[in-house]
């Protein structure tokens, strides 16, 4: 019995060593003798904090790009507004132009030409939205030539008392009058324009019947 006991004995003396270096720590194999896997967990949260991180810098820089491009489409909205206003303004000044009475026309007698300024009245304008016209006068009294108009004009008549050499004149609503001399009145007209350079006019229109040609420069 003693000499099993030491046995024994001896025996979980000399297996007590190897079961304490089995497990050592600093050992990178286990008991199979299999490679060990390193603890990575801190590595990969690392990373995927980095990833976040640069995540979240991507993010901050999509929705800066994004304001950006807002402002540009405000910036381009309010230029546009800008751009339309001017377009109206300057389509109201076109039609304010296009508006603008005509203050003058041209007669033209054989090879002379005449200018003479209208009236600023209904009747003249109203005369001018005819033109242009060419027409054949006729001669009365020495003094002038007359033409009947197909549609009547609208009038304002007076008595001037004295008719002057290149007044331009509508007796009654529809018979224009072209005068090419100076005397005294009783008759009453309503005043559409007159020539500016009368001189050499009574020689233009000579004693008969004349055509005439009247337009807006």
């Amino acid at each position: 019995m003693r000499i099993l006991q030491l046995i024994l004995t001896l025996f979980l003396i000399l297996t007590t060593p190897v079961a304490l270096a089995s497990c050592s720590p600093e050992e990178d194999f286990d008991l199979s003798g299999t490679e060990l896997t390193p603890d990575n967990s801190d590595q990969e949260d690392n990373e995927n904090a980095e990833d976040n991180e640069s995540g979240n810098n991507e993010s901050g820089d999509n929705e800066e790009n994004v304001s950006g491009n807002e402002d540009n489409e405000t910036d381009e909205e309010d230029t546009g507004g800008a751009d339309t206003e001017d377009g109206e303004d300057n389509s109201n000044g076109n039609e304010t132009d296009s508006d603008m009475k005509t203050d003058s026309i041209t007669l033209k007698i054989s090879n002379t030409t005449f200018r003479a300024v209208l009236e600023d009245n209904a009747t003249a304008r109203a005369f001018a939205a005819l033109l242009p016209l060419t027409i054949t006068m006729n001669e009365l009294n020495g003094n002038e030539k007359y033409y009947m108009l197909p549609d009547n004009l609208p009038t304002a008549s007076s008595r001037p008392g004295r008719i002057e050499n290149g007044d331009l004149m509508l007796y009654g609503s529809n018979c224009i009058v072209l005068f090419y001399d100076t005397f005294t009145t009783s008759y009453s007209y309503t005043r559409i324009g007159k020539v500016v350079e009368p001189n050499g006019l009574a020689a233009a229109v000579g004693n008969g019947r004349v055509t005439v040609t009247m337009e807006i420069p």
